[in-house]
């Protein structure tokens, strides 16, 4: 027989280690109180929960509480994908609300970007009364973590404790080195770099439920190019040299972005600095996450349905056939080209995207074309299909999802022939006999 001790001498052991934090800012008998009404309404909750909630309750601190209930600490460079109740202390960057529907409510929940010095990570509170700012430092108790697109994202759920901090509770940073654009990737912080700003434009977001103006574009040195956020007016320019310190990077769909904010040191520089072609192989591309105006070349080893001549909504773009919409039901569809093909490096092989413009120049009749032209779409169809093996010279964004790497160019051109054996080999590797 295993005796239990009885609930009452148990709840007081608890009671104990509540009061040890609390101290004499609280009456111990409305601690009691407290704790039992929370354990009656909500019986799902663990003790450790409820001693954190009726700590923080009381005005202490529930971090005080280190008991092995509390999750595991860690810092934000530690975390991994899938884990549960851990501990951690982050600056928060960038926060902005949302709403969603959640069990067929709507309500606010809270996206942000937020730093320990040792990494940068996005972050999602869920709790609508999620009441912190940008610039404030918060230490999170009993936080979990999800994958997103292949990056690790902190949750903070409704059960999890937060305690506000000073800004020495972060851990010391970690003087930084020269990073080139090439070697950088989601999560850094604290980063040094320099690098040539190649194109910059405004757009507007809301943060907050305010307007604000933030600086996308696109930036590059000799060893590549990488995505570029700069969140106020910093007084840059397309073609400036910049060197910035302490800035943090992100990813877009799995492409490294570089974030420039207030506060960061930064100078525009007067020297030259040359900017490499963005010539990457879809195996490293893969492993990175993405690659921004990147060059690849490769052999077409598969051609898609729905490359050549299509058909669009003119409501809202989708590609239909016989002339339905699933959203908007019967429509006259818009007339386009495009090409969804498959291309193969030797390295690695990812889903290649041709709009209607270089759809065009490839195939060699323009869309207009076509109304003077006997079974027009037929003859694009076989141009189209006469692109199996062919080796492409290709360029644009690369992104990674759950369903591998796409590139949507922004040019392309055939190469020039002697590929022959390449392709073969290339073919062969993937199965196909000729």
């Amino acid at each position: 027989m295993v005796c239990l001790e009885k609930p009452e001498n148990n709840l007081e052991t608890h009671l104990d280690e509540v009061m040890g934090v609390l101290g004499d800012s609280a009456e111990r008998d409305k601690v009691l109180e407290s704790m039992k009404k929370l354990m009656e309404r909500f019986p799902e909750l663990s003790m450790f929960e409820v001693k954190k909630i009726v700590i923080k309750k009381f005005g202490g601190n529930p971090w005080e509480l280190r008991k092995s209930g509390g999750g595991v600490e860690k810092k934000l460079s530690e975390l991994g994908g899938n884990e549960t109740s851990v501990n951690v202390i982050g600056k928060i960057l960038k926060i902005w609300d949302k709403v969603v529907e959640i069990d067929g409510r709507s309500r606010k929940i809270f996206h942000g970007i937020m730093t320990d010095n040792t990494a940068t990570m996005r972050f999602t509170a869920w709790d609508e009364n999620f009441n912190y700012k940008a610039g404030d430092v918060i230490r999170v108790i009993n936080a979990y973590t999800r994958r997103w697109r292949g990056n690790v994202e902190l949750n903070i759920g409704e059960r999890a404790v937060i305690v506000k901090e000073d800004d020495s509770a972060l851990p010391a940073p970690v003087a930084g080195k020269r990073v080139k654009l090439r070697d950088l990737r989601a999560g850094m912080s604290g980063v040094c770099t320099k690098f040539r700003v190649l194109s910059l434009g405004e757009r507007r977001i809301k943060v907050n439920g305010e307007e604000k103006v933030v600086f996308s574009g696109i930036a590059g040195d000799e060893t590549g190019k990488v995505l570029l956020s700069v969140w106020a007016d910093m007084g840059i320019n397309e073609g400036d040299v910049v060197l910035v310190e302490d800035a943090y990077v992100t990813s877009w769909k799995g492409i490294p972005q570089i974030n420039i904010d207030v506060g960061m040191p930064l100078e525009v520089l007067t020297e030259d600095l040359s900017v490499a072609q963005n010539r990457v192989r879809l195996g490293w591309v893969e492993d990175v996450g993405g690659a921004a105006d990147a060059v690849v070349e490769g052999f077409i080893v598969d051609i898609k349905r729905g490359s050549g001549i299509i058909r669009r909504c003119p409501v809202c773009d989708r590609v239909i056939s016989e002339n339905k919409c699933p959203v908007h039901g019967s429509v006259d569809g818009v007339l386009d080209m495009r090409i969804k093909a498959v291309i193969d490096d030797g390295t690695g092989c990812a889903t290649l995207v041709l709009g209607r413009e270089l759809t065009e120049k490839i195939v060699g009749i323009r869309l207009e074309q076509c109304t003077s032209i006997d079974n027009c779409e037929k003859i694009v169809e076989d141009r189209v299909r006469g692109l199996f093996a062919t080796e492409l010279r290709v360029r644009g964004n690369i992104t990674k999802d759950e369903f591998g790497l796409m590139l949507v160019a922004s040019d392309a051109e055939i190469m020039a022939g002697g590929c022959e054996k390449e392709a073969r080999e290339v073919l062969s590797r993937l199965g196909v006999v000729l």
